[in-house]
């Protein structure tokens, strides 16, 4: 496993070339000392899953496809749960970058390997939420012989707003039945 200052035994040395047979090799096994590092594996299949505008950045990631590339055959390690993601930007959007965090192994030989130190992404989209709209109040006029309706944003209300949005009304304008 994964170590500093591991002990090393050479063995099976042997000489060749044309003055090998002249000399001879102590009998003694030599020794010293190595580093062992993590592996560094590959991760793909790490996917986040498009949702609808809800204010926020969190991100839906879905891992039942993820695979690690690397591992040794026999060796015991996966993607530990908790992995989590967030959208660039809060805003609508398609192919929107999601950054991956919370990466991590478990395993038997999880600490003989390592993950990527550089973000992870992948892509997914944001579409916009739907609000309902209501007319409250009672917008009143003069008569004028037009069914024209003055309306103020007084007179709307949206329900469905993501938490810290706010809007303005565009649309002042609405037609009375008769």
């Amino acid at each position: 496993g994964v170590g500093t200052g591991k002990t090393v035994t050479v063995s099976g040395l042997s000489l060749g070339g044309a003055q090998g047979p002249d000399y001879m090799l102590p009998a003694v096994q030599f020794t010293t000392t190595a580093n062992i590092t993590t592996r560094l594996l590959g991760l793909s299949g790490v996917t986040a899953k498009d949702k609808v505008y809800d204010g926020g950045t969190t991100a839906t990631l879905n891992t039942s496809a993820a695979t690690l590339s690397g591992v040794f055959g026999g060796d015991i390690v996966s993607l530990a749960p908790g992995i989590s993601g967030s959208f660039d930007t809060k805003d609508v959007g398609t192919g929107k970058t999601v950054t991956i965090a919370g990466l991590s192994l478990m395993g038997d030989q999880m600490a003989d390997y390592a993950l990527p130190t550089s973000p992870q992404t992948t892509t997914a989209n944001v579409t916009p939420m739907a609000l309902t709209a209501t007319i409250i109040g009672n917008p009143t006029k003069v008569y004028d012989g037009t069914v024209t309706a003055t309306l103020t944003s007084a007179n709307y209300k949206l329900t469905g707003l993501a938490s810290g949005d706010s809007f303005t009304v565009t649309q002042t304008a609405g037609t009375y039945n008769s």
